[in-house]
């Protein structure tokens, strides 16, 4: 299990179509995240970085953010530079209850290898709007643009933030429509993308009120499961799940 995931970490450092690697590394993870004794196996092994990685993952998924930040944090400390359990970290860091400042702070010390990462910049500028430094995640989203990353790696949803291991989930109002997707007006926000396939209405118009978890992708802010009311108790298992799979792709 160890090789394998090492295999995946050199492999997202060097090659350009990592989806791939994305499902790999995802299918492992669920693999282990029904496996108790896998988990034990990774804790008897010792400072191995890339088992406390996938520790780590499995308390993230587990809502049990304080663990996983315990696990990673010899790694942070020995080797910032390694984008992807700094991820993680400013992930259980914010779900923790830490300010956004502190978690972006984490991803800026692997900003060197994190910079050319989908996940890494989706978060990155993700953490960015989330403390209303709008024009900063502005630049790190056209920049990730600019990468020239697969289709699939640019939209895909990378992060999915909670607060204290809650779905975001925000209201706005359609502020355009226009053919294929809706950009949604927030008080206090940039215009937030939105599929038009995720929202089932037939002929939404402006000014039409809705609900929706938030969402990022390498190239912006995105509303996920959007509803022309208010979310009810059937729709949290979709959120909570969005927030899984943003972990898992990576």
């Amino acid at each position: 299990m160890e090789r394998c995931e090492q295999v995946i970490s050199e492999g997202l450092a060097e090659v350009h179509d990592r989806e791939g690697l994305w499902i790999v590394s995802a299918n492992l993870q669920k693999y282990l995240g029904n496996k108790p004794a896998a988990i034990e196996y990774l804790k008897r092994a010792g400072t191995n970085k890339i088992a406390k990685y996938l520790l780590a993952k499995i308390f993230l998924k587990e809502n049990n953010p304080q663990k996983a930040i315990e696990v990673l944090e010899p790694i942070i400390k020995s080797d910032p530079n390694e984008w992807r359990p700094a991820v993680l970290y400013a992930i259980a860091q914010i779900q923790s209850g830490a300010a956004y400042k502190v978690a972006l702070a984490t991803l800026q010390l692997a900003s060197l290898k994190g910079m050319n990462n989908p996940k890494y910049l989706a978060t990155y500028g993700g953490l960015q709007f989330l403390d209303r430094s709008f024009t900063e995640a502005e630049r790190t989203f056209r920049d990730s643009v600019a990468k020239n990353f697969p289709i699939n790696d640019l939209h895909g949803i990378h992060f999915v933030p909670t607060n204290l291991n809650q779905p975001v989930v925000i209201q706005g109002e359609i502020e355009s429509v226009k053919p294929g997707y809706l950009w949604i007006a927030v008080l206090g926000y940039p215009s937030i993308f939105c599929p038009r396939s995720s929202l089932k209405v037939r002929n939404p118009s402006k000014g039409l009120k809705i609900w929706f978890q938030l969402g990022f992708s390498a190239r912006g802010q995105i509303a996920i499961f959007p509803q022309p009311v208010a979310p009810t108790a059937r729709l949290q298992p979709a959120f909570q799940k969005a927030i899984r799979d943003s972990i898992d792709r990576g």
